[in-house]
């Protein structure tokens, strides 16, 4: 069999052409259909988008800060660290309820905190004090110097979620109003102002109220709560050392013993008429029914 060269020449070079315009033709393909990919879900976003719990607001509003809501949303929910309170509970007892009311406010100004309540009693005094929260554990640790140590609790609640969600939408609000109030500038008549000054008074109310809620937070976050509870021991006061107010007590130890005989003679008084009354209550109805009357006795022999 005779093979022309040059037709196999002629052959090989059209093939090898053909696959040089194919590799350059398929990755361009797959450009122009990711670009057709992105354009028709970028549709459907807008669609749902519309379709969802914005959409009830005004239409010039929702369009415009769509993007830089879900940025601000991103950014606040990656990599964030753990927000904790801690609060605790301390009770001691101390020698004397001034000295002690004194060593605790410097050992709060040690460790650069305030007192938001104190109030002190006849044999007892109760502190709040708000201690940073780098320096709780330091601190809860030496409230037991202030006297004989009786309880110490510690408690720690995680608030990360709220916290991180509720900086989210205060970002979210704050972006709104910014645009609100550009679109303020834009409105063209009586009515757009109208709806745009009603919608920027929306806002700022929910956005002052979550602001409140947010520097509540964080102050509860940033300096932790510890309750402290001083007491004086038994049978003592300010002055030292009392004798028990033994006239006091005898007095009601005897109102104590009278209140007893009391309530026993009214209980069983109680059962002596309860008794008889149930004893005449069952002679009544013995007589109604068996006795001289016997309505149930003259019932069966007129059945009979």
């Amino acid at each position: 069999m005779n093979i022309n060269k040059n037709k196999v020449f002629t052959i090989g070079a059209c093939a090898l052409l053909s696959a040089v315009i194919l590799a350059m033709v398929f990755p361009a393909c797959k450009k122009v259909s990711l670009k057709d990919n992105v354009a028709v879900n970028g549709t459907r976003m807008m669609k749902l988008y519309e379709n969802s719990k914005y959409a009830s607001e005004d239409a010039f509003a929702e369009a415009s800060y769509e993007p830089e809501l879900e940025e601000v949303e991103t950014d606040s929910s990656s990599g964030q660290s753990k927000k904790i309170i801690r609060n605790g509970n301390v009770t001691v007892e101390v020698p004397a309820l001034n000295q002690a009311q004194t060593v605790i406010e410097e050992w709060v100004k040690k460790y650069g905190g305030y007192i938001s309540n104190s109030s002190q009693g006849e044999k007892a005094l109760h502190v709040t004090a708000h201690i940073p929260q780098d320096k709780f554990s330091q601190a809860i640790a030496e409230c037991g110097d202030f006297g004989r140590l009786i309880s110490r609790n510690m408690t720690s609640r995680d608030v990360s979620d709220d916290y991180y969600d509720l900086d989210t939408r205060l970002e979210t609000k704050r972006v709104l109003l910014e645009k609100l109030k550009g679109y303020l500038k834009d409105a063209k008549n009586v009515d757009e102002i109208m709806k745009v000054e009603n919608k920027i008074a929306s806002v700022t109310s929910e956005l002052e109220s979550m602001q409140s809620r947010m520097n509540r937070l964080s102050k509860e976050i940033d300096y932790s709560q510890i309750d402290i509870y001083a007491t004086l021991p038994a049978n003592t006061n300010e002055d030292g050392f009392i004798l028990p107010d033994m006239k006091n007590s005898f007095r009601k130890f005897a109102a104590n013993l009278i209140e007893f005989f009391e309530n026993y003679l009214w209980a069983v008084f109680y059962i002596l008429i309860g008794g008889a009354l149930c004893i005449l209550l069952f002679i009544f109805l013995y007589w109604l029914c068996f006795g001289k009357l016997g309505l149930v006795k003259k019932l069966f022999n007129k059945i009979k």
